[in-house]
């Protein structure tokens, strides 16, 4: 009886470890993603790196850069982000990005200028109360001119910048395969 039970027990204890190893987390995976835009005379390209957490299925964005080369400039001039480090709970492996540019597209105004559309979206944090998953409210736009001026909104009105949006503004993604 003795003999069975041992066999019983070690049976059980393979079976709880092997169980215990088929539950474990499975790893982040780190990707890099690189995207163009070309737009009037300005050549765009976008990196963007997240790591996937399976076990809390959640997008990390890690960083992001977005270099800008025209015919003015002999070499890519890198545009000044908005986004930030950001500690989360659920990625205590590094720092993350508070916000990320999912979207870019280039406009055509009614005077045939073009310029640069940027889609900002936030990261859900304690940190930014603001930034809700359920609604819209930590989405946001930058326009640009091809040279990487930023736009004002009184600048966007008069330049026709606005019209040129419109209600079915089509754009590309910077952060998927």
């Amino acid at each position: 009886m003795r003999k069975i039970w041992t066999l019983f027990t070690a049976g059980f204890c393979v079976l709880a470890v092997g169980r215990g190893l088929a539950d474990a987390s499975a790893p982040s995976t780190s990707h890099r993603v690189e995207k163009n835009l070309t737009c009037g005379d300005a050549q765009l390209i976008a990196q963007t790196d997240y790591v996937t957490l399976p076990d809390v299925q959640k997008v990390v964005w890690t960083a992001q850069s977005i270099t800008l080369k025209n015919s003015h400039s002999l070499a890519p001039v890198p545009l000044v982000l908005e986004s930030k480090p950001l500690h989360l709970a659920y990625y205590p492996q590094g720092t993350a990005l508070d916000s990320v540019i999912l979207g870019w597209t280039c406009l055509k105004t009614s005077s045939g200028k073009r310029y640069i559309f940027l889609a900002y979206t936030c990261t859900p944090s304690p940190e930014r109360p603001d930034c809700k998953e359920e609604d819209e409210s930590g989405n946001w736009d930058r326009v640009l001119d091809t040279s990487g001026k930023r736009l004002s909104d009184q600048q966007r009105e008069r330049l026709g910048v606005n019209s040129a949006i419109g209600d079915h503004l089509k754009l590309e993604g910077t952060t998927e395969d």
